[in-house]
């Protein structure tokens, strides 16, 4: 029981610092930001996309660094050998793009609230903006959904899935986006099974970063509102796309089951790869 209440409380503690990450680094943007507009008699409105885009990258790294500084978690290549390496790699992307056409049609069909449109449009406007949605946002959120909170959660549960599914649906909800919360959830569900299948989160970080990439670049080239949906419907053009695209998505995920089969899956006990037991609880227990 003890080391249930601490996993949890591990969980917990990582969720609020990633976000206290975040604040920070806002805030430290802000201010001079701030005094800047008020001196030259500017609106907040004029100086927000570089606040966001500033305080997001400032916030990121904050938290890449602190995770991995303090070993809650590591990245590295876990149980997949050095030779596999690029073929793995190049496979995963692979899949992450052939999957975004099934997974944009199901987007639209839903049609969730986008609650975050203008933040995202003004983050694309400012190259620190696209770097932190594209390359530190992908780092960040891998080391705390799947590097510590997928971690502890296979300490907690006996089946693999439950966590995996766990850490997928607590991914979805840290991007408090309707739409993201849906798609993110989706997304990682994959993300969580190359962790712990390959026990590194190199590929999860890599197909992170693909996606938000090919999204973001789509955004710019065809337009933030773009709908690959021509109607309300589906129609026999729109069914053909998604039937072969998930037929492709099945292949490349049975090629990698079957690759990882030869490899050593996640354990619970794999202290290297988890994040460490120390974190909350341990050093009071040492105290007499």
């Amino acid at each position: 029981m003890q080391k249930v209440k601490k996993s949890w409380g591990n969980i917990l503690a990582a969720i609020i610092l990633f976000f206290a990450c975040q604040l920070l680094g806002a805030f430290v943007v802000a201010i001079p930001y701030g005094f800047y507009a008020g001196l030259n008699g500017l609106g907040l409105s004029q100086v927000m996309p570089q606040i966001l885009s500033y305080g997001a990258m400032l916030g990121e790294l904050l938290a890449i660094v602190f995770f991995l500084r303090w070993r809650w978690t590591s990245i590295r290549w876990g149980s997949i050998p050095e030779a596999e390496h690029w073929t793995i790699l190049l496979v995963v992307s692979l899949l992450t793009v052939v999957w975004m056409i099934p997974d944009g049609y199901l987007a639209e069909l839903v049609n969730l609230q986008d609650n975050l449109k203008d933040e995202f449009q003004m983050l694309m406007q400012n190259p620190f903006g696209l770097l932190s949605i594209c390359i530190l946002a992908p780092i960040a959120e891998e080391i705390i959904c799947r590097g510590i909170i997928l971690s502890f959660l296979l300490k907690l549960v006996r089946r693999p899935w439950v966590a995996i599914v766990g850490s997928a649906a607590l991914f979805g909800i840290i991007h408090m986006n309707p739409i993201q919360i849906f798609d993110a959830t989706l997304v990682g569900i994959l993300l969580g099974w190359l962790y712990y299948r390959t026990g590194s989160l190199i590929p999860s970080i890599v197909v992170h970063i693909v996606n938000n990439t090919a999204a973001t670049a789509m955004a710019l080239t065809l337009g933030y509102d773009y709908n690959l949906l021509q109607g309300d419907t589906v129609g026999v053009v729109e069914t053909i796309a998604i039937i072969a695209s998930l037929g492709a998505c099945a292949a490349i995920i049975y090629w990698l089951n079957r690759k990882f089969q030869r490899y050593q899956p996640l354990q619970a006990d794999d202290d290297m790869a988890l994040a460490p037991e120390h974190l909350i609880g341990t050093e009071m227990e040492k105290m007499p």
